[in-house]
């Protein structure tokens, strides 16, 4: 090495040195101390080649003998000093004594030994060791049985085993299982008349639970995917008609009104009129059902407060293995599930089919009633047990509004959204002392999480708030049941734990696809979905979360187009 770059061969070990112990800080800042002496930081651009680091280094460290390194990965269960000797012997070989962990010794090592070309780049040394790689592959280990069944099929199910039991319920409103699948029956006997095929988009627009609920389950009953949206502006219904390809808009009242333009209207009114055929006002169609579990069942758009563009799509197979996942870490919910969303929302979509799922009850509290987390607070505290699927934000609020400490108050709250650290354990165990509390994250704001993590007892690991400079790294987790995470460089490779680098993930739980801003195709541009949020993974596999700042892009994988069946119908 030190001939093909004409650099001293101890500058050049410090080079590779330092570009392996960089990444494990986020900003790849070393500290140097050489012969006692400070040298201050160095970052190596991951685009100049090696023989350059090798002048970067060397104008620091010079002739030392003895080189500290200091990184900044406090917390990531590596030292952040490890100390380099370079010892030349009297064979003329030399030795490099290394003071710092063992996985330490044994990443530098294998980026010494890696055969290098004389063009090779910072971006070319090796991360991984040995030892990682197996380590990574025994993690990849995190299959769970998914459901072969598709969501509507379950509620079907749930509705001929429980007919009289309540399906959803809004103050002194109700509407039970038996209700529930006869008037979406009704409603997707129309949409299979009306001309929907199989796997086309269908925009439902209601801002009511229970209108909400039937239309959804309508659509899937017919075969197509559900395009859940709030009111929007025409432009809006524009972008996103042209965006989903859809050509039928589900709903009625004002709301409605936007899309006319672009798509066909159809209403559970007009089912309601449609001459009746079989019993208890269905209207059976001899299609029904007609979907696969392995087929798209949710369109969920992005909304612009969000920043994210376009849309993702997810399979009945996901929803079913999330929901799953989710019963078998919190066990069965004992009747009623919680939710404070609006009905096009994707945490409400993640409340209802948890509660269908289990056969019990979707209590809905409107989020822009005046007294919403006062409402959601008195019912946690109640005597129902109620389980809870909440934001972070919610969350927190709900707290606040909860006077005395609840006995025995709910059974499990369900935090999703960005992640909120360990805030809200005391005020949760002070507040509802008898309930777990669990994170999902999700990193690209789909409601299916990528990592689940069950808080902590006050006093059992130390406190960590996200957003908290003094602890720039925020616990996330474990991957969920049937999803991998990965933690990649730039050239998309996967990185050891330590290593901070960019937090995507994939598997049968996660989105499928996505859809970009103007197109009318389903877009599969990486096996991996993207995040853009730097994360490091820890010795025992769990994963914390960096600060907010973008990640850098990492290497596309190979594009793949899907060209969707006619009519912009999207299939998986």
């Amino acid at each position: 090495m030190s001939a093909q770059w004409g650099r001293p061969l101890h500058h050049v070990i410090h080079a590779i040195a330092c570009t392996v112990l960089g990444r494990q800080s986020v900003d790849g800042a070393v500290r140097l101390r050489a012969d006692g002496v400070d040298r201050g930081r160095l970052v190596l651009p991951r685009t100049i080649t090696l023989s350059e680091a090798a002048r970067l280094t060397g104008d620091l460290v010079g002739d030392a003998g003895s080189v500290v390194a200091t990184t900044a990965n406090a917390g990531s269960g590596l030292p952040e000093q490890v100390r380099l000797e370079i010892l030349h012997r009297a064979d003329g070989t030399i030795a490099i004594p290394v003071t710092g962990s063992a996985r330490q010794a044994d990443r530098l090592r294998h980026a010494w030994h890696h055969p290098y070309t004389a063009a090779a780049t910072v971006r070319d040394v090796p991360l991984v060791s040995p030892d990682d790689a197996r380590d990574l592959a025994r993690w990849d280990e995190n299959l769970a049985p998914v459901p072969a069944t598709t969501l509507d099929a379950t509620f079907s199910r749930i509705a001929r085993a429980l007919p009289a039991a309540t399906a959803v319920a809004a103050g002194e409103h109700r509407l039970s299982y038996a209700q529930v699948e006869a008037q979406a029956s009704r409603l997707a006997g129309l949409l299979v008349r009306s001309g929907v095929q199989l796997g086309e988009p269908v925009v439902v627009v209601s801002d009511r639970p229970f209108r909400a609920v039937v239309e959804q389950l309508a659509v899937l009953k017919a075969g197509a995917v559900c395009l859940p949206v709030g009111r929007v502006t025409r432009l809006r219904a524009r972008e996103l008609t042209a965006l989903s390809g859809a050509r039928y808009v589900l709903g009625d009242g004002p709301g409605v009104a936007p899309w006319e333009p672009y798509c066909r209207t159809l209403s559970a009114r007009q089912a309601q009129q449609a001459p009746e055929r079989g019993t208890e006002g269905t209207t059976p169609e001899p299609s029904l059902p007609r979907s696969g579990f392995t087929d798209v069942a949710y369109c969920l758009v992005d909304t612009p407060d969000r920043g994210r563009p376009g849309a993702r799509l997810s399979a009945h197979d996901a929803w079913g293995s999330a929901t799953l996942a989710r019963i078998r870490r919190i066990g069965r919910a004992s009747g009623e599930i919680a939710v404070c969303a609006r009905p096009w929302d994707p945490v409400f979509v993640s409340a209802m089919w948890w509660a269908f799922a289990c056969g019990g009850l979707l209590r809905w509290h409107d989020p822009a009633a005046a007294d919403a987390h006062r409402s959601v607070a008195r019912h946690l505290t109640g005597a129902s047990r109620p389980d809870a699927l909440l934001t972070a934000e919610q969350y927190a609020r709900v707290l606040a509004a909860v006077d005395r400490p609840a006995d025995p108050g709910t059974r499990a709250v369900v935090l999703t959204g960005e992640p909120a650290g360990d805030r809200p354990v005391e005020r949760h165990a002070a507040r509802l002392p008898g309930a777990r509390l669990f994170a999902e994250f999700s990193g690209d704001g789909a409601p299916l999480p990528w990592t689940v993590r069950e808080l902590p007892s006050p006093g059992t690991e130390p406190a960590k708030a996200a957003g908290d400079p003094a602890a720039p790294f925020t616990p996330i987790g474990r991957p969920a049941p049937n999803v991998r995470v990965r933690i990649l460089d730039e050239s998309g490779r996967a990185l050891p734990p330590g290593i901070v680098g960019e937090l995507r993930a994939e598997g049968c739980a996660l989105s499928c696809a996505t859809l970009p801003p103007g197109g009318t195709q389903p877009g599969y541009p990486d096996p991996l979905l993207a995040s853009g949020r730097l994360a490091r993974l820890r010795a025992d596999g769990t994963l914390e979360l960096a600060d907010a700042r973008p990640a850098p892009p990492a290497a596309p994988h190979v594009l793949v187009r899907r060209t969707p069946p006619a009519v912009g119908a999207l299939r998986r």
